[in-house]
């Protein structure tokens, strides 16, 4: 190998490879500037002083063989480019003539609302009058006779369906689909169609259709949103059509993709997780740059500038982003690479997605991008932040007051660049004097990065003055030149060093060279290294110098290259540039000094300054703060339960077989089916990619839970998903849902639903309106928690997971010991089942939809729902989950409200006709069971007095709502407290929070709620006009054994003397400010039926003497002032008091409380 070609070779590594520091990029010709072949020589003009910085910036090497090599395929890949450009645009000029249309649309809405308002109200007007009411007469005469789940019933809804398809298409249409329907139930069941059949007639609707979902694509639900982002990608495919990516999705956030240490490294972070199977990588940046193309080699990128640009507002970007990676990802990470990115933290955090920041900047540079509040958006959205020294954790800490815990040095990684070129260095050191034209024998002292204030280049002058005036003749620092690498931050800094080079002596061995693709050559060619940084968080030259063989001369305080060099260089007090240069001078004139620093900072750098001790490290952040699991060889038995599903079984088997994760084995379990589907499975078998098993019953045994049982007993995987043979899903529902498992704790994944009908209409898109009552925002996100807190949250209120084709789960030791309790249910043992199932592990879910749920006349929960087996199983579960689960008094109180709330609906649905709730025989033993167990909660925690409701007339910030939180909580420690909100609508949630946790919530909420049903109408006779709802307050105090009740103003009192009517307790009711009170004719009506009132020394003696009569109730004064305990202690004796004695007194009737109203 000649010189040449040494040079050519180091010259010709990876720019991001060697970190060449701060500006280093190609320069103005597209053609590597550290190129030192024939054909540019010293004669190309490269500056060779400062005055000629200037010109030689933007010169353009000259031509030679060798410019072919790059010119044709740089061009190639430019006209590509420029194609594709062409196309977005195009695109992008579609979306906005879609937007234009979509406000057309929206004005139109706008002018028709009025239209819709107005009969709305002739609509109202209707039901309200004489019509309404003959309407409504004749619905309940319809449901008597033609009774729901009866022949007569399905006659009706038959003949409906056929009368309104008459009406809206006309009688050719109706008899059309009726004589389909009618030859298809004289045929029977039909095998479905063929998979390539199905493929040709699919529609690509928006809404998900089992048609279609194919093995090759994605369904629209996962392929719109993140994946339709103008992503570029430069490598092998293209984004979403490289075949399945890792479990584990990251993306990386930087705030340009300049050739610069922070973006540098952030590109061999992307290279090296692109290269593990587990983590798939996409980088946004927020402006382009020189690395933008290298980015887009290692992963998916998109220009956030360039897209605003597009017609978006550049504002709105990072909420784009981010919602839509929340959307896609089911477990992730996003990294926000430097503290100019604090804008996606704060757009990531408000849409949950887990964020880790890597803060490169010390405190000038932090200040100028926002200081404090910058600082407060990065660790208020952030699980953890990294960053490269500790000289930035202890800044962070001083300035900013973070919390040190959440903080983690991780040192940069730096590839050994010339460990294979150190035999070179005589040869190199030949050939770049020669470039810059230096005498062979000089020495080089290098700095390097973008010429600008922060990085010293004004000081790297200076330095430069300093050392050759210091320098005696004879000494080799006399004869020392100065280079730096790297372009110029601002026009006029080549001017400024240009003018203090006419006013100094020296300044003629200052070589301003410019950028160079690859720095190798000249670090080898270099003597000494001096990092004159004003503020350099870990400067990734100091690296790089270290690893080839460099001493280097630095500040202290100004950044962590301290603490890196060590012993490995010479560090001056800040800003003493003539320490410096004393430094300077004294290393370069004892060569043995600094040649034994050089080889301690090359020995430190290449052994633990490596990016595979990098990558460790991070990784295991990844692990500890982000749920990040390296995946692990897991096997999936699919258990098929069926019966007479031989119409969809075909489709159901091909959709396994499809999987893009391959199960272990197949189980068909055939609950004695009198189709033909054991027929249809047995010829379907010998296509199964893997061993498929047939087990048939004899005789129907009358449960799915039993042949759940046995397909477990029967199943030989890690995993387990119970297919049911009516549904369908996507080809990458294992795909999604296995990775969870990967984390060892995890005992059950689940994914979205949409519910199709038995001809694959699709009836709801997702089950989001199902959970949306639980929380609106949870199921929309992916979320892994443990089971406790899914207990809590979600499966003491209801099954969350509506169906069990859409949940994969870790296959148990054994059978269950709650296997026998299982199979004697016939609806809920599901629920029950995930219940069991989540003791002591995690559950994850997937917020995709990848499963199809079908609902048609044979489905098994269809005809249990209205009977009372319902209610008996969700009450069961119900109750289990308390009893195994630590859950919180207000989760039960929640729980309760439900299964009233439930069983009031499915009762007035199907005009049942059954006894209220809580008298129902089959309701009797769970509901027994929940009481006791609340009894011992509450006995546990010494809460043996009287169980009290308190009810207030709202919670705004009102005296009266202050007073009635003050007492409850005064009376929790001793007594059952129970607290109702009479008007939940008046609700203030700061007032709310003052209640104490021992107050129990009786409708588990104390705003609008579950309970809070329609009002009355006009004339119903009900003094709170919330009949419904104090038909459910009765049994939820019935549920909790209520002993007493007391109210706080005249609202409470209507909404009390409405619950009374049905109830034999003890009441009390309370004075309060009779001069302002505009309702008192409610307080005299309350005096006739509650059994005290509570009044303060200083009420009205007129209206305390009225109330006072032998008739009337008892007069109980509170002590003035009252504190809360002497007020706690007052109430609780008169409460204990009154239920000794009974409730002693008549209430009202119903006919007198509507004469009151």
């Amino acid at each position: 190998m000649d010189k040449d070609e040494i040079v050519q070779a180091a010259a010709g590594e990876s720019g991001h490879g060697c970190g060449s520091g701060p500006g280093s990029r190609p320069d103005a010709g597209g053609h590597p500037g550290g190129d030192t072949g024939p054909s540019r020589g010293y004669d190309a003009g490269v500056g060779r002083s400062v005055g000629s910085v200037a010109a030689t910036e933007g010169e353009t090497p000259g031509g030679g063989p060798r410019a072919d090599r790059w010119w044709e395929p740089d061009r190639r890949l430019r006209i590509e480019h420029s194609e594709l450009r062409s196309a977005y645009l195009a695109l992008s000029r579609e979306e906005r003539a879609l937007q234009a249309e979509a406000r057309s649309m929206r004005e139109r809405l706008a002018s028709l609302e009025p239209g819709y308002a107005a009969l709305v109200e002739q609509v109202g007007a209707f039901e309200r009058g004489l019509g309404g009411l003959l309407l409504r007469k004749a619905r309940g005469a319809r449901r008597r006779i033609f009774r729901e789940g009866r022949l007569s019933g399905r006659c009706w809804r038959l003949a409906s369906r056929f009368a309104a398809t008459l009406i809206a298409s006309g009688p050719r249409v109706a008899v059309g689909k009726a004589a389909k329907k009618v030859r298809a139930k004289i045929r029977g069941p039909q095998p479905a169609l063929d998979p390539e059949v199905r493929v040709a007639e699919a529609v690509p609707v928006e809404a998900i259709r089992v048609e279609a979902i194919r093995v090759e694509e994605t369904p629209p639900a996962i392929r719109e949103g993140f994946l339709d982002l103008p992503w570029r990608y430069l490598g092998a495919g293209a984004p979403g059509a490289r075949g399945p990516g890792g479990h584990f999705k990251v993306l990386i956030v930087s705030h340009n993709g300049s050739r610069t240490g922070a973006p540098l490294c952030l590109l061999e972070l992307a290279e090296r997780l692109g290269r593990s199977p587990d983590f798939e990588c996409w980088v946004v940046l927020r402006q382009g740059g020189e690395l933008a193309d290298d980015f887009a080699r290692a992963a998916p990128t998109l220009d956030a500038e360039a897209m605003a640009g597009e017609g978006r507002d550049a504002s709105e970007m990072p909420g784009l982003i981010a919602r839509r990676f929340r959307e896609f990802a089911s477990r992730g990470v996003a990294i926000c690479n430097t503290a100019e990115v604090s804008a996606f933290h704060a757009a990531f955090a408000e849409q949950r997605v887990p964020v880790l920041a890597w803060v490169h900047e010390l405190s000038v540079c932090i200040a100028h991008i926002g200081g404090q509040a910058t600082i407060d958006r990065i660790f208020a959205a952030s699980r953890r932040v990294i960053v490269p020294a500790d000289a930035v954790r202890d800044s962070l800490i001083a300035r900013y007051s973070v919390d040190p815990d959440r903080l983690r040095t991780l040192y940069y990684g730096l590839e050994p660049r010339t460990l294979d070129l150190a035999q070179f260095r005589p040869m190199m050191r030949q050939q770049v004097r020669r470039e810059l034209g230096i005498p062979e024998d000089a020495p080089i002292v290098l700095g390097c990065g973008t010429a600008d204030f922060r990085k010293g280049t004004d000081l790297f002058a200076q330095l430069c003055r300093l050392v050759l005036l210091r320098s005696e003749a004879g000494e080799p620092s006399s004869d020392a030149w100065f280079v730096w690498l790297g372009s110029f931050g601002t026009a006029y800094s080549p001017m400024w060093l240009a003018h203090d080079g006419q006013h100094g002596p020296g300044m003629s061995r200052l070589i301003m060279a410019g950028p160079r693709d690859s720095t190798a050559a000249y670090f080898l060619a270099a003597d000494l290294f001096a990092l004159t940084s004003r503020e350099d968080p870990c400067p990734f030259v100091n690296l790089e110098a270290m690893e080839s063989g460099l001493a280097v001369v630095a500040f202290e305080d100004a950044g962590g290259a301290p603490e890196v060099l060590k012993e490995a260089g010479s560090c001056v007090p800040y800003l003493d540039v003539a320490a410096m240069a004393d430094a300077v001078r004294a290393l370069l004139n004892d060569p043995a000094r600094r040649t034994a620093m050089g080889r301690r900072g090359q020995a430190t750098i290449r052994e633990h300054f490596t990016w595979d001790r990098f990558m460790e490290e991070f990784t295991e952040i990844l692990r500890t703060d982000y749920d990040y699991h390296p995946s692990a060889p897991l096997k999936v038995s699919v258990i098929v339960p069926n019966y007479r599903h031989a119409r969809y079984l075909e489709r159901r088997l091909r959709g396994i077989f499809n999987q893009t994760l391959r199960p272990h084995e197949i189980i068909f379990l055939d609950n004695a089916s009198p189709d033909d589907s054991v027929e249809v499975a047995r010829r379907l078998a010998g296509e199964s990619p893997v061993p498929m098993r047939i087990v048939v019953n004899e005789e129907n045994n009358g449960s799915t839970f039993i042949q759940w049982m046995k397909g477990l007993s029967l199943a030989t995987g890690d995993l387990v998903w119970i297919a049911e043979a009516d549904d369908d899903c996507h080809p990458q529902l294992l795909e999604r849902l296995v990775p969870g498992f990967y984390d060892p704790e995890v005992t059950l994944a689940y994914c979205q639903s949409a519910i199709i009908g038995p001809d694959d209409e699709v009836l709801e898109g997702d089950f989001l309106k199902y959970t949306d009552g639980l929380s609106p925002d949870r199921w929309r996100s992916p979320f892994c928690v443990p089971g406790n807190e899914e207990a809590e949250l979600a499966l003491s209120q209801i099954n969350t997971i509506p169906n069990a084709s859409a949940v994969v789960f870790r296959r148990p030791e054994g059978r269950p010991e709650f296997a026998d309790e299982l199979e004697t249910m016939r609806f809920a043992g599901d629920w029950l089942f995930y219940a069991m199932q989540l003791r002591g592990g995690k559950i994850t879910y997937v917020p995709q939809v990848l499963n199809l749920f079908r609902r048609h006349p044979q489905t098994n929960t269809h005809q249990v729902v209205r009977g009372d087996t319902y209610v008996e199983e969700t009450l069961h579960v119900r109750a289990r989950i308390m009893e195994t689960y630590p859950l919180s008094i207000h989760s039960i109180a929640s729980a309760l409200a439900r299964s009233a709330v439930e069983y009031d609906h499915l009762t007035r649905e199907h005009q049942l006709d059954r006894p209220v709730f809580t008298a129902n025989p089959r309701a009797q033993g769970p509901l027994r069971r929940i009481r006791d167990h609340l009894r011992r909660r509450h006995e546990a925690s010494g809460r043996t007095g009287p169980g009290v409701l308190l009810v207030v007339g709202g919670l705004g910030p009102s005296g009266e709502a202050h007073a009635a939180i003050d007492l409850a909580n005064s009376l929790a420690p001793d007594h059952r407290v129970y607290l109702c909100n009479a008007r939940p609508w008046d609700y203030d949630p700061d007032v709310a929070a003052r209640v104490a946790d021992d107050v129990v919530r009786l409708e588990g909420t104390l705003g609008v709620g579950i309970t809070t049903l329609a009002g009355d109408p006009p004339g119903a006779g009900t003094l709170s006009g919330q009949s419904a709802r104090c038909k459910l307050l009765r049994e939820l105090m019935r549920s909790h054994a209520i002993d007493v009740v007391h109210s706080f103003s005249r609202a409470a009192d209507r909404l009390v003397l409405d619950i009374m009517d049905d109830l034999d307790l003890p009441w009390f009711t309370h004075l309060g400010d009779v001069t302002r009170d505009a309702d008192f004719p409610i307080l005299q009506h309350a005096a006739r039926s509650a059994a005290g009132i509570f009044h303060e020394a200083r009420a009205d003696d007129g209206v305390t003497r009225q109330l006072s009569q032998p008739s009337g109730p008892r007069l109980i004064e509170l002590p003035d002032p009252a504190d809360p305990i002497s007020l706690a202690s007052v109430c609780s004796g008169a409460y204990a008091r009154a239920c000794e004695a009974g409730p002693g007194r008549p209430r009202e009737s119903t006919s007198r409380t509507s004469r009151v109203a």
